[in-house]
């Protein structure tokens, strides 16, 4: 009925099209009617257009009323609900066009549809974040390098406000100090050493740019270490969750003890020496941290040598082997000495440590 705005829910004669939306913002409407009336008398006919988002909730966007025109272009209309809120960040956006016509001369008059146009503005595309642990598996108070990548994939346009707040799972903070490297332009990054968050905020990133930043990280406890972060941006809303796991094992101590003899205090050493009856023997300890965790409290005895103990000056602690130094591997030339008498002597000596 015409004066009537028929519910398109219930309508039965309706033109109908969906096109996809989801990447674009501001969308419009355009297309062009011609308007034959049946018989003498002019046609007057109303025209009313809605949208959805899903083919069920319906907005009217646009009316004519008592349209009169053979020809008559239409737009372009907004399409947006009635509170203006743009309704084509979904997946998809529903245009149901409804034609109501007047009865002339016992007909009704038809209405053609043409030139359908629909643009609008490309939204940006999220932004991509990837992570990972230089290594996968440390020991119980070692670290690891953690590596965030964003990445802007639009080819037009800025990402703004880049941003997220990766929490650490429990059992992994900072490091002290964070060892923090690299940056995201213009962003903040947070990464108190001790702390269990690592943020970015404020960073922007122009149009096929990425940001790459690394921060240490320590295991304070055993175990698989899971950790997700999700990123997000003002203008490109939320993007990836992305994901990296460590393994924080229990540390393992070991240590290597090796006896040499000499007939000299200076050396060279061997694992077993001959030499006169009555000649005097020097022994030398070396002591090596082969193991994942410091050596403290390290002693010596020699049931022949030294059996109270052997006196040997060695450090408070030695610590786990690095590439960039011998500091784990110690020596010792006691001051006692042996006496040699003729026959085969085997000697043996013990070491003490504590991890």
């Amino acid at each position: 009925m015409q004066g009537v705005v028929p519910d398109p829910n219930t309508a039965t004669t309706y033109f109908q099209f969906q096109v996809d939306t989801s990447n674009y913002g501001g969308a419009q409407i355009s297309f062009d009617t011609e308007l034959t009336p049946n018989g003498y008398w002019a046609a007057k006919n109303d025209m009313y257009v809605f949208a959805s988002p899903d083919g069920t909730n319906w907005t009217q966007i646009y009316s004519i009323i008592s349209m009169t025109k053979s020809l008559l272009s239409h737009g372009p209309i907004a399409v947006a609900d009635s509170g203006s809120n743009d309704i084509t960040g979904v997946s998809s956006t529903w245009i149901r066009i409804i034609n109501v016509g007047q009865k002339t001369a016992g007909n009704y008059g038809t209405v053609q549809l043409s030139s359908i146009y629909i643009d609008g503005c490309p939204r940006p595309v999220y932004p991509t974040l990837s992570k990972s642990f230089a290594d996968v598996s440390i020991c119980k108070d070692g670290y690891s390098s953690l590596t965030f990548s964003i990445t802007n994939p639009n080819s037009h346009g800025s990402l703004t406000g880049v941003a997220f707040t990766d929490t650490l799972p429990s059992g992994l903070v900072v490091a002290t100090p964070n060892g923090l490297t690299g940056g995201c332009g213009s962003g903040t990054i947070t990464a108190t050493a001790g702390s269990g968050t690592i943020g970015l905020s404020g960073a922007t990133l122009t149009a096929g740019s990425s940001c790459t930043f690394s921060v240490d990280v320590t295991g304070s406890t055993a175990g698989l270490k899971t950790n997700s972060v999700t990123v997000t941006s003002t203008n490109g809303c939320t993007g990836n969750t992305a994901t990296a796991d460590v393994i924080v094992r229990a540390v393992i101590p070991s240590i290597g003890f090796v006896k040499q003899v000499s007939y000299s205090a200076t050396g060279p050493w061997f694992k077993y020496v001959e030499v006169e009856t009555g000649s005097t023997v020097y022994y030398r300890f070396t002591v090596e941290n082969t193991g994942e965790t410091t050596l403290t409290g390290i002693s010596v005895t020699d049931p022949l040598l030294c059996p109270s103990g052997c006196s040997c000056s060695w450090s408070a602690s030695i610590p786990v082997a690095v590439a960039r130094n011998d500091d784990h591997i110690e020596y010792c030339v006691p001051t006692e000495t042996i006496t040699a008498l003729a026959g085969y002597h085997p000697n043996t000596a013990t070491i003490l440590c504590r991890s």
